[in-house]
């Protein structure tokens, strides 16, 4: 059946400028806010979180990712029912890819999301299993090259999508070349889980071509129509009979499939954090170079001002060392005429003091003569 078309959401904000609370409940792992943020502010849910590379502290138009809350949610192992709420928020969000061409489901699948979340995706967009990334990639392949949360998810995603057999990325990798190349505990069940399923492929058509090739001979006569209806009477148990066995499997497999936990390992998400985080860094150290520049600046702009202190301090000195030159100058005028004074005022005292000694002995003589 073909799909239905639909227009995704064009709300759009900046992660630096006005990201939602519900975006950023989702980085912060606070699931609890997420959910109520998702039922409170349905909006969010559906408003896609851009944000750019940055250039000299600017933002440019180059976008580093784009996604939905959904999106980033599903790389981050999140509990199911904050899956749910995104989904009723806005259910065509599961149908939406971002800005590296994945969908939700990829991401689920590359970080080990929980069966539940799985099933939740699927149930809401079942051909997202059957959907590429750029890379060539299905929803399987991230199951096998990363693993699942636990082996009953490569069921449920191959149930969506059976014809994975011959499904190449890139890089010329099937699924199951993926998972015998994977470096995880459960490697080895994944293995066997895919080469189960491929047998089961390779055996249904032979069983279809048993019930159906009967039904295409064409007898003449009625022994031989007889004997057709026989060879599909013992083919049809059969077939039957390996469904049964087939359902029995799954639902065995589905009833212990929460208790198979697997640790943790990096995934897509911590790797798409890690850029945010250096990214993160080097703004800050962008920022603080920054301050340090103005810093600096500051510190030479005092310096001038000191400077053109000393200039100015330099130049008062100069000016009073000439002034107390001058004085100097000056001063030494006045003890040099000052001590001619003195000289000048010595000579006339000798000089009276003489005149005073004649009159003395011109008034002796003249005493002398009377």
């Amino acid at each position: 059946m073909a799909e239905s078309s639909f227009v995704p959401s064009s709300l759009q904000v900046d992660f630096d400028k006005n990201i939602t609370k519900l975006y950023e409940a989702i980085t912060s792992s606070n699931w609890d806010y997420a959910i109520a943020c998702a039922q409170q502010r349905p909006a969010e849910a559906k408003t896609w979180v851009v944000r750019h590379y940055e250039e000299d502290g600017d933002a440019t138009k180059e976008v580093m990712w784009r996604f939905l809350p959904i999106h980033s949610a599903c790389a981050r192992q999140p509990p199911a029912n904050v899956i749910a709420a995104l989904l009723k928020s806005y259910p065509d969000g599961v149908r939406c890819v971002d800005d590296q061409g994945m969908y939700p489901l990829h991401y689920a699948c590359g970080n080990q999301a929980s069966r539940e979340v799985v099933r939740q995706l699927l149930m809401a967009y079942p051909q997202a299993a059957k959907k590429k990334d750029p890379r060539g990639m299905l929803p399987i392949h991230y199951l096998t090259c990363w693993g699942p949360s636990s082996i009953s998810v490569i069921d449920m995603v191959m149930v969506a999508n059976r014809d994975v057999a011959g499904a190449y990325d890139v890089d010329g990798s099937t699924p199951l070349d993926l998972a015998m190349e994977g470096d995880y505990p459960e490697s080895d069940a994944v293995v066997a889980a895919l080469k189960r399923w491929f047998k089961d492929n390779e055996k249904n058509p032979s069983q279809v071509k048993k019930v159906s090739s009967p039904a295409k001979q064409t007898t003449s006569t009625v022994g031989g129509f007889f004997s057709s209806m026989a060879g599909m009477a013992e083919a049809i148990p059969a077939a039957m009979g390996d469904k049964d066995a087939e359902i029995q499997r799954l639902r065995q497999e589905l009833a212990y499939a929460n208790e198979e936990r697997d640790g943790l390992r990096q995934t897509l998400a911590e790797l798409a954090e890690e850029h945010d985080r250096f990214k993160m860094k080097s703004t800050i150290l962008g920022d603080r170079l920054g301050s340090l520049n103005a810093s600096l600046y500051g510190m030479m702009e005092q310096q001038n001002t000191v400077l053109d202190s000393l200039r100015k301090r330099e130049d008062q000195w100069h000016t009073v060392g000439e002034l107390r030159r001058e004085k100097m100058r000056e001063l030494l005028q006045l003890e040099d005429q000052d001590e001619t004074e003195q000289m000048n005022l010595k000579e006339s005292l000798l000089k009276q003091t003489r005149e005073m000694e004649a009159i003395q002995a011109v008034i002796a003589a003249v005493r002398i003569g009377h």
